[in-house]
């Protein structure tokens, strides 16, 4: 993979990063008009690459859009370079399981470093993310914000005028976007 080549750049604005495919075309429309969305094939992904594409784009920081079970490579990456991502949408996200392996074993033990707001959206009708793992990733990671998409199976391509608007809301205002009795701006 050429550093240089693999994202395809629309919008202007804070950078994000989307390893969505063509699934969510519509989601990464809606980011262009607030943010410099860099659109970047998930296939055969690595760490590594992604890190020289956005070097080679001089980008110091932004923001992850993932789906499924490239949530793993968000959250190692945001565990190895706290200081570079900034923010993680996850949709429908397949990294951390009931049925722990070795690998989630390995992975656990990354997600303390993870120090990025995260956003966490499971579709209720998911199959494949039930969620019901939504409290897996509440859990395991500091700054996880929980969502569930009323009727929806997948929230990387269904629901996508709910999933739009939250997932831009995340991310133009991130732990702000959720008003909650901790903040003080809850009124009963």
């Amino acid at each position: 993979m050429n550093a240089n080549t693999c994202f395809i750049v629309s919008g202007e604005g804070e950078p994000v990063v989307c390893l969505l495919g063509n699934s969510a075309a519509a989601l990464m429309d809606v980011l262009t008009g607030d943010f410099k969305v860099l659109a970047m094939p998930p296939d055969d992904m690595i760490m590594e690459a992604l890190m020289a594409a956005a070097k080679a784009r001089g980008l110091e920081t932004f923001s992850l859009v993932v789906h499924g079970a490239d949530a793993t490579l968000a959250l190692q990456l945001a565990a190895a370079y706290p200081q570079v991502v900034q923010a993680l949408v996850l949709l429908s996200p397949l990294a951390l399981r009931a049925d722990a392996t070795a690998h989630d074993a390995a992975l656990s033990e990354q997600l303390p470093n993870v120090k990025a707001q995260v956003l966490a959206l499971f579709g209720t009708r998911d199959k494949a993310a039930p969620p019901s793992m939504g409290g897996h990733y509440k859990r395991a990671l500091a700054n996880c914000h929980l969502m569930y998409v009323y009727d929806a199976e997948d929230t990387a391509s269904e629901r996508l005028e709910a999933v739009s608007e939250v997932v831009l809301d995340f991310l133009k205002r991130r732990d702000a976007f959720l008003v909650n009795n901790k903040d003080g701006r809850h009124h009963a």
